[in-house]
C-alpha cells in the first residue's frame, strides 16, 4: 500500500497525474444540482456497464485518472481500506453508505484481485 500511496504521490509530484475539470452543474427543477457526464468520455467509456459505473467515474475522477482504478486489482476490503485512506488522508468527501457498498462492490467486482496465477499485463 506504501508504494501505491508514494506512486500516487510522484505522479501528482511530476505532473503526470492531474485533476480533471469539474463537470458542470445541470439546472433541475427541484433545485438540486445534479452533475452530468460527459459524453463519449473514454475514461466513463472504459468501465464496464454495471450498477456503480456512474458513482465510480463521478467520485474517482474527481481527483485522478481512472486508468489509476483500472489497474489496481484490490479485494473488497482493500478497496474499502483505500477510501477510507482517501477520505482521512487525502480530503475526499466521504460516501453515503448506500453509496459508498454501490461503490465498492462495483470496484471488487470488475478491479478486483486477480485469480490466483494470473499476470498482469502492465
Amino acid at each position: 500500500m506504501h508504494r501505491l500511496i508514494v506512486g500516487v504521490s510522484a505522479l501528482f509530484a511530476f505532473g503526470l497525474l492531474s485533476l480533471p475539470a469539474a463537470a458542470e452543474p445541470e439546472d433541475t427543477s427541484s433545485g438540486e444540482e445534479q452533475y452530468t457526464l460527459a459524453p463519449g468520455d473514454p475514461d466513463y467509456e472504459a468501465l464496464p456497464d454495471a450498477p456503480g459505473k456512474d458513482e465510480v467515474f463521478s467520485y474517482c475522477s474527481a481527483c485522478h485518472s481512472l486508468k489509476l482504478v483500472m489497474q489496481q486489482h484490490l479485494s473488497w476490503d482493500r478497496w474499502d481500506y483505500l477510501l477510507v485512506w482517501m477520505v482521512e488522508e487525502q480530503g475526499m468527501a466521504p460516501l453515503e453508505d448506500d453509496q459508498r457498498q454501490l461503490v465498492l462492490d462495483y470496484l471488487a467486482e470488475h478491479y478486483g484481485s486477480k485469480p490466483e496465477g494470473e499476470t498482469s499485463s502492465r
